[in-house]
């Protein structure tokens, strides 16, 4: 009796350590229920994490769009007769920094535009000053490197999460390897309707560098055999105008902005026409 009892006694004890799980419908052990519990508290706090990380990116863009409509008002109350028709916010492009730099500092010095810095414009201004344009990039990227240092209000560069990552265009990603300048364009453009969405659009304009005109696409085929395209920083080309155009995205090339407006800078005091 005693032998039966024990024998009792242990499977009993054996049948408390297993557990039945619903979802494969089978007993498992301490050890498996233990890796089940672990796996499911790790997604768990993955879920959350992934919550919190989103709520903060939401809570960034609103206060980083608060920030830049208070900055527009408060610019707006200070604003030339000459310049009130003009957009407020403007988003350079790289071959605008690289061959009007001197205008893009008359804008800055005016204190009467938000100078808005594409990050695909730095990374296109980072493999420029490894080519024929060197001078000029490395020039360009001195002066940001400066006005960026110095918290300058009326220049700064685009944050990660002021961007729309392409989903508002439908650009195949194969589009960066066969023209990575043109590619970046549309990057740049993608940040301007990003401003434009959360300020107005009549308050971003776009500006472009007529250095390199603006090109058609090249076919699939012919792109295939040319293979990748020559770095030349940011490219306009139709498909990102008509994307441009398709969002209610404002263009112009800079020197055509430049020479309607009179702009009467803050350091010097002087116009320029």
């Amino acid at each position: 009796m005693v032998f039966i009892g024990c024998i009792i006694s242990l499977y009993v004890q054996t049948v408390n350590v297993f557990y039945y799980d619903e979802s494969s419908r089978r007993f498992i052990g301490p050890s498996q229920k233990a890796e089940q519990e672990a796996a499911a508290t790790a997604k768990k706090s993955k879920q959350q994490e992934e919550e919190d990380k989103l709520k903060r990116v939401k809570l960034m863009k609103a206060l980083a769009a608060q920030k830049l409509k208070s900055d527009v008002a408060s610019m707006e109350q200070t604003l030339t007769q000459a310049v009130q028709a003009a957009s407020p916010i403007l988003v350079i492009d790289a071959q605008c920094l690289c061959t009007h730099i001197k205008i893009i500092k008359q804008f800055v010095d005016s204190e009467q535009f938000i100078i808005i810095i594409p990050l695909h414009v730095i990374e296109a201004l980072d493999d420029l000053k490894k080519g024929k344009d060197s001078h000029t990039a490395r020039e360009a990227i001195k002066f940001l490197e400066h006005e960026f240092k110095t918290g300058n209000r009326w220049i700064r560069a685009q944050q990660e999460q002021e961007t729309y990552d392409g989903k508002a265009d439908n650009v195949p990603p194969r589009y960066k390897r066969k023209d990575i300048a043109a590619w970046r364009f549309i990057r740049v453009v993608d940040c301007a309707h990003y401003f434009s969405e959360q300020i107005g659009r009549s308050m971003v304009t776009l500006l472009y560098s007529a250095t390199h005109s603006v090109v058609a696409p090249l076919p699939h085929s012919e792109a295939s055999q040319e293979g990748l395209m020559p770095n030349t920083g940011t490219r306009p080309t139709e498909t990102a105008l008509a994307i441009a155009n398709r969002q209610g995205v404002a263009v112009e090339e800079i020197k055509k902005f430049h020479a309607k407006l009179k702009l009467t800078t803050k350091k010097k005091e002087s116009i320029v026409a």
